[in-house]
């Protein structure tokens, strides 16, 4: 092996180690966002909860102004899920972009113990692997989620707010 391919060989390694660093702190970037998107949801619709809890006999008692807090809190919820979905699309375009990067890098180095995106691919042809769910596409399907269910609650508060403002008149 002359100097120049050594060279080569420690560049590619260093970079292969780089990528997978990378890849794992965007791995716990993903987990560390999903946390906090969820917890600001679950905080927001414990919000309106304890906003009805006083009048869930009886909604047609509830204030108006309380149903307007409810639609805006809803506008919000559902921008944050619209956020939240588009961060998780560009979180599966950056994997997509580290993944083949790290394809390449794997295919200059003559180790073959270094083959973790192969593996990869090779084991995702398998019907067992296929079956599985990426995280990010899981992160996707809950802001789908919210993004119904805050839709769902800003329809139906904002329509209850015109109710009992025309109750009023």
């Amino acid at each position: 092996m002359t100097e120049e391919e050594k060279i080569k060989l420690d560049t590619n390694l260093k970079a292969y180690d780089l990528y997978l660093q990378r890849i794992m702190l965007e791995n716990n970037l993903i987990w560390s966002r999903f946390k906090i998107y969820l917890s600001i949801n679950v905080g927001a619709f414990a919000a309106v909860s304890l906003l009805f809890k006083e009048y869930i006999k009886d909604l047609l008692s509830f204030p108006y102004w309380l149903w307007i807090l409810v639609f805006v809190i809803s506008i919000v919820g559902y921008f944050l899920s619209t956020y939240w979905k588009s961060v998780n699309k560009d979180g599966i375009r950056w994997q997509q972009l580290m993944n083949e990067h790290l394809k390449k890098i794997e295919d200059e180095i003559p180790n073959e113990s270094i083959n973790l995106y192969n593996s990869i691919i090779n084991a995702s042809k398998s019907s067992t692997v296929k079956d599985q769910e990426d995280v990010v596409d899981t992160n996707v399907k809950v802001a789908n989620l919210f993004l119904i269910l805050w839709l769902f609650v800003g329809f139906s508060s904002l329509i209850m707010a015109i109710v009992m403002l025309l109750q009023e008149i």
